[in-house]
């Protein structure tokens, strides 16, 4: 028996290689920007120009919570003009609206450093009425804002 062969050429099969040096550095690129834009575990906190913040030797970096922020006699609870005798419920509500914040229920106070503490003390009574266990005071460290 004989075995007939074709004279046409078999088309050799093109094995698809990927360049992986170029891949690499695409991809530890991608992850120096990625680490470098991200904050960890830090609350971001915006301070009104003019506003000096008291410094402090002892700190703790703060968590989520809501941020009351009096200056210049306006009080505002996260960017939101509010009075002082709907302070407590403005609260309630924000502690209520987020299930997070009930773990561990704190709030940021930021008020300048020549604030007179009777103007901050009903603040803190507010907060602590609406259920916050937690009375954070936003302060500087060495220059360096918490």
């Amino acid at each position: 028996m004989k075995y007939l062969r074709s004279d046409k050429k078999r088309k050799k099969r093109s094995v698809a290689t990927l360049t992986l040096t170029s891949l690499v550095d695409c991809f530890s690129i991608l992850i120096v920007y990625l680490l470098s834009a991200t904050v960890f575990g830090e609350n971001s906190i915006d301070v009104p120009h003019g506003l000096t913040l008291p410094s402090a030797e002892k700190t703790e970096i703060a968590t989520a919570g809501p941020k009351v922020i009096l200056f210049n006699g306006q009080l505002t609870v996260d960017d939101k003009p509010v009075s002082i005798a709907e302070l407590r419920q403005v609260l309630v509500a924000k502690l209520s609206g987020n299930p997070e914040w009930q773990k561990d229920p704190s709030v940021i106070i930021q008020a300048d450093a020549n604030t007179p503490f009777d103007e901050i003390n009903p603040i803190v009574s507010a907060s602590l009425q609406a259920g916050f266990a937690k009375v954070l005071f936003a302060a500087e460290e060495g220059g360096e804002l918490l």
